[in-house]
């Protein structure tokens, strides 16, 4: 599949040719294939031949190129998955902040496309929410990856402090086989001449200062444990590590008000190792 910034409306309309001559004459190969599109109308000598063929051997023989807008919608999806243009971002902000950031080729391709119309289909509609589902999923793809990078880590570095601590116990990586424990990995360390247990929620941020989302039923795990759990919030620009005990986080947990009840709170390690939180219009507190 060419990549965005090569797809433009000429190449598609060469590709379509393309694409119709070798379902009618399949056994022609490409060579013959553009001397006979070419024999049949000789202004596509000086065309983007190469480039057509390129996309039309790369792409589905499912694109319906009869209906050339739907054509040109599926084949920009396709080259927005490969590409991840930078205004993707955009879409889940509304199509007019896309629009804005589409170069002049790019906005021809929407054009012909009738994504810039009103008022809408239903079909481009669906197009329009495709863009945007795109980037959530590459967004929680990145996200994911991230996070199990910070898991790894966690579990690395408690392996080498059970081992330098002479502790013959085992680190165990809990959120693969269970997310739903309130933490992550679990691990011991000495407390006094005692060995007790670790419970370690793993969170990431590429923030600075670095933030982190708390659940309710994390929470509720740390008060049950509450002097063996923390948070490791591994800062994914350089993989340092800030180890954060449950008591500090504490102060930060906000009170249900009325009929609501929270089920998730932003944390910020803020200047001079303070905490500051944001906790979505609910009041700091306890439960």
């Amino acid at each position: 599949m060419p990549s965005l910034g090569s797809l433009t409306v000429g190449v598609v309309v060469v590709a379509r040719e393309l694409r119709l001559l070798r379902e009618k004459y399949p056994e022609l190969d490409d060579d013959d294939l553009v001397q006979l599109l070419v024999a049949r109308d000789s202004s596509l000598e000086s065309a983007p031949i190469d480039s057509a063929l390129t996309l039309e051997s790369s792409i589905s023989p499912d694109i319906d190129y009869v209906d050339f807008p739907r054509s040109i919608r599926e084949l920009l999806r396709l080259a927005v998955a490969e590409t991840t243009p930078t205004w993707l971002s955009a879409a889940v902000a509304g199509r007019a902040h896309v629009v804005e950031l589409l170069t002049p080729n790019e906005h021809h391709l929407f054009e012909v496309g009738d994504l810039l119309g009103n008022p809408m289909s239903d079909s481009c509609l669906a197009w329009w929410d495709d863009l945007a589902r795109l980037y959530r999923n590459d967004v929680d793809d990145r996200k994911m990856i991230q996070a199990r990078e910070a898991e790894r880590l966690t579990v690395q570095r408690e392996q080498d402090n059970l081992k330098a601590s002479g502790i013959d116990r085992r680190v165990e990586w809990v959120s693969i086989e269970d997310n739903s424990r309130g933490y992550d990995v679990s691990s011991f360390r000495w407390r006094g001449n005692r060995v007790v247990p670790k419970f370690i929620e793993v969170k990431s941020s590429r923030r600075r200062p670095a933030a982190f989302f708390l659940s309710r039923n994390e929470w509720r795990t740390a008060r049950s444990v509450l002097d063996d759990y923390v948070v490791h919030l591994w800062d994914a620009n350089d993989w340092s590590l800030l180890e954060i005990p449950a008591d500090q986080i504490a102060p930060h947990i906000p009170n249900n008000v009325g009929s609501g009840e929270w089920t998730e709170v932003q944390i910020q390690w803020g200047a001079g190792s303070t905490l500051s939180t944001s906790d979505r219009g609910l009041v700091p507190g306890g439960e």
